[in-house]
This record gives C-alpha cells, structure tokens and sequence, in this order.
C-alpha cells in the first residue's frame, strides 16, 4: 500500500498518520462520503490519481457536493493538483477523441484532419458540455 511505502521509504513526509485526529480511509471516497455524517470534517484530503477510471467519479460534481457536505466549514475550499504535463496530455487526447467522434456524426467520417479542426473551432461547451 502506498501509505506503507510513504512511512517506510519517506518518514520525513509521512507524518502524522499516528495523530489522534487524524482518520485515514482506504477505498471508495464517494461511498465513504455518502456514509459519513454532515458536517464532521475540519479538513478533507484526497489522493487520487487523474481522471480515468477508477479515480473518475472524484472528479464529478457529486463528489465535491459530498465533500462539501461532510465538512464543518463554512468557507470550503477545494484545490485539486496534479501533474499538469500529464493532465494536459489526458485532456488533449480526450478533446482530440471527442472532436474525431463530432466530426465522424457531423460528416460520416473523421479521417480527415479538416473535420477534425473544424470541430476543434467550436467552443468547449460545444464539444464537451458540463454534465
């Protein structure tokens, strides 16, 4: 597990897991989330890998509504971080998947790269709606 590995190798970062306040869940985030009670949680942190499955659902609106809800603060704050080289590579291929998918509807084929651009030119709330 990676919480073993983090405290064998790299004790210097893996503090804190023996304090009293802290609670640590290995699994399912929403479900835990949609277990636990309102309101409980002075600090939420999540590590999880990017947004392809099985770490997708981390990344819907649910989950932060969840979150949100299990916190007892009233100014939430939320900051994802990544690593942006790869983040950006995932979001390019999938915008990429996306406008070839469009074009093939639009068209009847997607090989050309014309069609491709063409869709590529609307916005992203064209090619890619907010669920």
């Amino acid at each position: 597990m990676v919480i073993d590995v983090s405290k064998q190798y790299f004790p210097e970062i893996a503090v804190g897991f023996d304090d009293p306040r802290v609670r640590v869940n290995v699994g399912d985030g929403v479900a835990f989330l949609r277990e636990s009670p309102e309101s409980v949680y002075d600090v939420v942190f999540v590590d999880f890998s990017d947004p392809i499955r099985p770490a997708e659902e981390l990344f819907k609106k649910l989950f932060f509504e969840l979150v949100g809800r299990a916190s007892n603060k009233d100014d939430k704050k939320f900051r994802f971080s990544s690593n942006p080289v790869i983040l950006g590579a995932i979001a390019g291929s999938v915008l990429m998947r996306k406008a070839a998918s469009l074009a093939f509807v639009q068209h009847k084929r997607s090989t050309v790269t014309t069609n491709i651009i063409e869709v590529l030119g609307n916005s992203m709330e064209d090619i890619c709606p907010v669920q």
